[in-house]
């Protein structure tokens, strides 16, 4: 889960800052060596920077986090509620019309047809 969470990080970080980075000497050589210690089994990189990194930096935060994740589910939820209301009134009225509709077409057909 570490190399996940800073691979996820880094790869971030480089899309913001990729443009202005990637002229230096030897950029890609040194990113492709930077992923490989995150991943070698005898450096264990991703597990290191996870640790001494990322963890800190989430354990000092961590109040604020779980305050904004508690605010983003409260939203998420007024969100969908809301359109699940404006989604019911809208094929509520799409249902009306089509029963009328359908309604006239079979009383537009059966007073066309004859009596038998």
């Amino acid at each position: 889960a570490e190399y996940w969470i800073i691979n996820a990080l880094t790869t971030v970080v480089l899309l913001v800052f990729e443009d202005w980075i990637d002229w230096f000497p030897l950029y890609y050589e040194l990113k492709v060596v930077f992923f490989l210690l995150l991943v070698h089994p005898s450096v264990q990189g991703a597990a290191l920077l996870y640790n001494s990194v990322m963890l800190p930096m989430l354990r000092m935060h961590e109040d604020s986090i779980d305050q904004a994740l508690v605010h983003a589910t409260i939203s998420t939820g007024q969100l969908i509620a809301a359109a699940q209301k404006t989604s019911l009134r809208y094929v509520a009225a799409g249902g009306k019309v089509l029963l009328r509709k359908g309604l006239k077409t079979v009383l537009n057909s059966s007073l066309d047809s004859p009596s038998k």
